[in-house]
């Protein structure tokens, strides 16, 4: 499915994209038989369209933006909403500060630059930052919007989700809704936690959140791709690694059961591209409550996980690693962690 659709849009909606047509003569078009490979209604064809424009905007922004680091000036990312700005760059410790409205100062490290517009964060960089940090930080920034447009694209979506909306107009009388979200919560924290700190911490590893196509098809939320001798052989296979993991929150004995199950059918029908997937199964049922607490704590830099204690960020750092590094590595990490936190 993935691989067919990514064709069609290479192919059919880019260059319909490209010819900019109207609404009107789009669905002329559609009525009229043009469309018929595509699998979905009217309405997603537009949305897929529309969508392909948004990514060709983008790719502009950026193609301005990197031109603007170029010339010194200062730059503002990809994320809607209320912006803030960085001044007064440390080189040594890597980090900025910001003012609150009260006065202030909170620093913000490079990691928090890199993951806080998950969170609905705005940042503007004055010129003052790094060129290099401004550089990544648009790319990075880039690269999480298009990311967000083409899973909606591939799943078939009639508009653009915006990146906290699922999570703030969730009706929280709808029980099952609200697992539903606080899972989705859940991936993020420990999504963002890792990719903090592999910025802050240098920590010997990269990480891909699994696209729609991984999640659905794969059961597969993060995806950790090894570096360096990290499983502490001498520059053989395990040198370097790619892990899929699934994470659930869930509490229910039959529900991770189940879970398991269908992990060990995907894995049967081999030809993922990496190992596992292994199922994580983490005590984070107050996610949405962490969340809730971030926000009217006035959005902090780092994040919701800002607001964990020490002994929630160890129990999701060693669980997730556990079927990704061996034990001695996890710990020596962790030692080293504790002291960026």
């Amino acid at each position: 499915m993935k691989e067919s659709f990514e064709k069609f849009l290479q192919n059919k909606i880019i260059k319909t994209a490209e010819e900019n047509p109207s609404k009107q003569e789009l669905s002329y078009r559609f009525h009229g038989g043009e469309f018929k490979e595509y699998p979905h209604n009217f309405e997603k064809l537009l949305f897929a369209v529309e969508s392909q424009k948004e990514k060709h905007k983008i790719m502009t922004e950026l193609h301005k933006k990197l031109q603007a680091i170029d010339n010194g000036e200062e730059v503002v990312g990809f994320t809607e909403g209320k912006t803030r700005t960085v001044r007064d760059w440390d080189t040594e410790q890597e980090r900025g500060y910001l003012t609150s409205k009260s006065g202030k100062l909170f620093p913000v490290t490079i990691g928090e630059l890199m993951t806080d517009g998950a969170w609905g964060v705005s940042y503007k960089l004055e010129a003052g930052v790094p060129r290099d940090v401004k550089k990544r930080f648009v790319l990075v920034e880039a690269k999480r919007r298009i990311s967000e447009i083409l899973d909606d694209q591939i799943g078939g979506k009639e508009r653009f989700s915006t990146r906290n909306d699922r999570i703030d107009n969730y009706n929280p009388s709808q029980t099952h809704v609200g697992k539903s979200v606080g899972g989705f919560v859940a991936e993020k924290l420990v999504e963002t936690f890792f990719q903090k700190n592999i910025e802050d911490a240098h920590l010997p590893f990269m990480i891909e959140k699994g696209d729609f196509y991984q999640d659905g098809k794969q059961a597969t939320d993060l995806v950790f791709h090894s570096l360096d001798n990290v499983h502490g052989d001498k520059g053989g296979e395990l040198g370097k690694k790619d892990i899929g993991l699934q994470i659930t929150t869930s509490v229910t004995n039959s529900n991770v059961k189940k879970k398991r199950e269908h992990i060990e059918r995907i894995k049967e029908r081999g030809n993922l591209g990496f190992d596992g997937p292994f199922l994580v199964r983490l005590s984070l049922n107050d996610s949405l409550d962490l969340y809730e607490n971030w926000k009217k704590a006035g959005r902090q830099p780092g994040g919701p996980t800002k607001m964990w204690d020490s002994g929630t960020k160890e129990m999701v750092f060693r669980k997730v690693l556990k079927d990704v590094l061996p034990e001695e590595k996890i710990s020596e990490m962790w030692e080293n962690l504790k002291t960026v936190q």
